[in-house]
């Protein structure tokens, strides 16, 4: 289980990044994270895995608002079980710094995606997308019946149809705080390959997406997803049940 992160904003730094829509702009506020992770960041089992890309070894994060209706952001994932075993996600947790309010549209949805070869989300989700309006700080999402994934693959959340979202998301910070030296280069190597994406909206899709670079690295949202890697028995137990029930 995730335990909260208490952050405290020491310093307001604002910056505005152009993506690749020509209406909007994002912007970042870095916060300093004065708590880290408890016992429940582990590597797993035997039959499970946990991916993570972000890495806030040097105290900040990036606050990044300004969202419009139906963006498109997330992670493109590769699945951590081990060769000839199937995977299947159980459970993605996203940070999201400020949540919204019900009843104003805010609410979005989070799906699982098979990917092309830049990353990108194609066709429709692998299961039907589960509904999300974020709280402040960690939100799990739990997928029942486990979607079986490929070797790579994207969740995305897509943001409601509600103008003005007062939702913020939560990276990494690679480049130097108010504190300290700049993360990239120092608690990772500046060759990190970026996982975190803008994808455009569901009407105007974006492809290759666009990364949240902060003039040093790339940043990595706080996003993370849990896997079961199946056997080859567990398999044949499965087909043979639902051979049962035809």
């Amino acid at each position: 289980m995730h335990s909260r992160l208490r952050f405290v904003v020491l310093a307001v730094v604002v910056a505005v990044v152009g993506l690749s829509s020509p209406t909007w702009a994002l912007e970042k506020t870095a916060a300093r994270l004065t708590d880290g992770f408890d016992g429940w960041r582990s590597a797993g089992t035997s039959s499970s895995c946990l991916v993570v890309y972000y890495n806030t070894c040097q105290g900040w994060v990036w606050i990044w608002g300004g969202w419009a209706p139906e963006d498109q952001v997330g992670v493109c994932f590769s699945a951590c079980c081990p060769t000839g075993l199937g995977a299947d996600v159980d459970t993605s947790y996203v940070h999201f710094w400020t949540g919204a309010p019900s009843g104003y549209g805010y609410t979005g949805t989070v799906g699982v995606y098979n990917v092309d070869e830049n990353c990108c989300p194609t066709g429709p989700a692998i299961a039907t997308p589960q509904p999300l309006l974020p709280l402040s700080g960690w939100n799990g999402i739990g997928f029942s019946p486990e979607v079986r994934v490929a070797t790579e693959f994207a969740v995305m959340f897509t943001f409601g149809a509600g103008v003005g979202t007062p939702l913020t998301v939560t990276s990494d910070h690679p480049d130097a705080g108010p504190t300290g030296p700049a993360a990239c280069g120092t608690c990772y190597p500046t060759s990190r390959v970026n996982h975190s994406y803008y994808w455009g909206t569901t009407s105007s899709p974006l492809c290759p997406g666009s990364g949240f670079n902060d003039g040093v690295c790339d940043a990595q949202f706080l996003w993370d997803v849990s896997m079961h890697c199946v056997t080859s028995v567990e398999q044949s137990s499965w087909g043979s049940l639902k051979n049962l029930y035809r």
